[in-house]
């Protein structure tokens, strides 16, 4: 992730600040970052109100690319698990 923060030309503190857990998230940021916890979570306990705030902040493409990455994730994480996949160190 953070060679992709790189090539994406993002400052080398916010990376540093990033990667440390040090970087203060705008409200915005934190409306996302709590509905995507929720969504890997237990998606059946966002809110209309919480998609709706992430829907305003962000609009349609970004909020449905949100869910959309959650939705692939968790049904990546479920097929690992199925097959026993193990861990890399």
């Amino acid at each position: 992730a953070e060679f992709d923060l790189k090539q994406a030309k993002v400052p080398s503190a916010d990376i540093e600040a990033f990667v440390k857990g040090t970087d203060k998230p705008t409200e915005d940021e934190a409306r996302l970052y709590k509905l995507a916890r929720k969504l890997a979570k237990a998606a059946y306990t966002v809110t209309d109100e919480e998609f709706a705030a992430v829907l305003k902040a962000y609009g349609p493409n970004k909020a449905c690319a949100v869910v959309h990455t959650a939705a692939y994730c968790g049904f990546f994480h479920r097929i690992l698990f199925a097959v026993g996949a193990e861990v890399e160190v």
